[in-house]
């Protein structure tokens, strides 16, 4: 009802206005539609004629007018686009700040830390920008088929719209994103280190927006995308060389990894990172490798020096494929599809903090060992800790012995209780760790139990 008020004072306010009045006093004699048919016409029915037939323009203006409505829309969601920068400065803080003084003095455990920011980095920034623009297509596809099918615009003048408009945001914030990561982590590499840095951090920012768009052009729905885009997501993830040592893979799917935005990111800067890097303290604790040098360190994760600018070519050529494909799919969807879109933006954004947390207390990316005492608190509030170090547990606990092998820069750790170690759990913790898991899991049902009780309260709708 509300609407419908709004929709008539607005026309009743222009049936007032001095427009309407100009109009009316141009095109208020028209004949009757026999004679206008018929060929009869005056100077009031040509002028009508003009008033309704749609001209249609050339692509520049189309795409100059498409390019002010984006901007337009910007202006009027200008709180969006700040909350969604505050988050990513937010994410760069969480990311940054545990890490703050490793850098200093680099030893062996420093190593995992440095990876860790440096995968973190990379994944944050790629996951961050693709669901920037994962809404774009889903909530603007009944506008799309009306004005293309009206002939207003063409598919390619819009899209090309949104593409440009997306670059500004995709160099901007990353800029800002890593600049504080660098200055609060304390990352090695001076001025042209940061601008390196940065470098890779953009490339990996557009390639996400092409990528997201391309789920987004895609799928009719959010959720189809996203579900779509997990095992993609999976398998780039697990070959950036975090989680697998790229040079143990299987020639079968080692082909994976040039599929994966993921390791070209996490590979160029962790060049950037090492590099220059000649010296590095050895620890006598058991577990630890003694690796000497940065170069060693790549060559522990199965990087090499001299892939750098081709894992920026790659990057780049990965952005025009996904954006090509994507403009195909808004073709086709311009041509003859329906959609529909359900919110759930919220519930992401207010998660992202806290999976942030979870995941780099898990143990993986940071060595806990080393965390300081004012955050190592924190892997008590993460179900990603407890299930990680279990699981490594019941993994090593009962592994007596394990073969060395004389490769450079790669330990010796002999025992599954050594591996333990190394990461920073203890096999004692397996039981505590499942009850926490179960206190978890009751403290987020009665949470969500209150939740829908205050709901369930509110102003009923009908």
């Amino acid at each position: 009802m509300e609407s419908r008020d709004r929709i008539r004072r607005i026309c009743d306010e222009y049936s007032r206005s001095d427009i309407a009045a100009e109009i009316d006093s141009k095109v208020g004699h028209v004949k009757d539609e026999t004679e206008y048919f018929n060929g009869e016409t005056d100077e009031k029915d040509q002028y009508y004629e003009r008033y309704v037939t749609l001209v249609k323009v050339n692509y520049f203006v189309q795409f100059y007018w498409l390019m002010w409505r984006n901007i337009q829309a910007l202006k009027r969601n200008y709180t969006i686009w700040i909350a969604e920068f505050l988050l990513l400065m937010f994410v760069g803080l969480i990311i940054s700040v545990p890490y703050n003084g490793h850098f200093d003095e680099l030893d062996q455990r420093d190593i995992q830390n440095v990876e860790g920011l440096l995968y973190l980095t990379i994944t944050e920034t790629i996951f961050l920008f693709i669901y920037a623009v994962f809404i774009t297509f889903p909530s603007e596809v009944p506008i799309l088929l009306r004005e293309t099918a009206s002939g207003l615009y063409a598919p390619l003048p819009y899209y090309l719209s949104k593409m440009i408009f997306w670059i500004p945001r995709a160099v901007i914030e990353p800029t800002l994103f890593t600049t504080l990561i660098f200055l609060v982590a304390g990352l090695h590499g001076g001025f042209m280190g940061w601008l390196g840095f940065n470098f890779v951090c953009i490339l990996c920012a557009n390639y996400a927006n092409a990528y997201g768009s391309f789920l987004s052009a895609t799928f009719n729905s959010m959720e189809t995308a996203a579900l779509v885009s997990v095992p993609f997501d999976l398998i780039g993830t697990m070959f950036s060389g975090l989680y697998l040592n790229l040079a143990s893979v299987t020639p079968y799917i080692s082909w994976l990894r040039f599929v994966s935005g993921f390791y070209y990111g996490v590979e160029s800067i962790s060049i950037l990172q090492w590099d220059s890097i000649e010296t590095i303290e050895c620890v006598q604790i058991d577990g630890m490798p003694c690796i000497k040098t940065g170069p060693e360190v790549l060559r522990r994760f199965g990087f090499a020096e001299e892939h750098f600018w081709r894992n920026c070519i790659c990057l780049f050529s990965m952005y025009c494929i996904a954006h090509f494909i994507a403009f195909l799919m808004v073709m086709k969807r311009s041509s003859f599809l329906s959609a529909t879109f359900d919110k759930m933006e919220t519930a992401a954004l207010i998660s992202v903090p806290y999976d942030l947390i979870g995941l780099m207390f898990s143990g993986i990316y940071l060595n806990l060992a080393t965390a300081p005492i004012y955050f190592s608190w924190l892997r008590y509030i993460s179900g990603f800790y407890y299930g990680t170090e279990c699981i490594s547990v019941l993994q090593w606990n009962l592994v007596t012995s394990i073969q060395c092998v004389n490769a450079e820069g790669l330990p010796c750790i002999r025992t599954g209780a050594g591996v333990l170690t190394r990461f920073g759990y203890d096999e004692r913790n397996f039981w505590r760790n499942c009850a926490c898991l179960v206190v978890l899991y009751c403290v987020g049902h009665i949470v969500a139990f209150a939740m829908v009780v205050k709901r369930s309260r509110g102003t009923p709708v009908y």
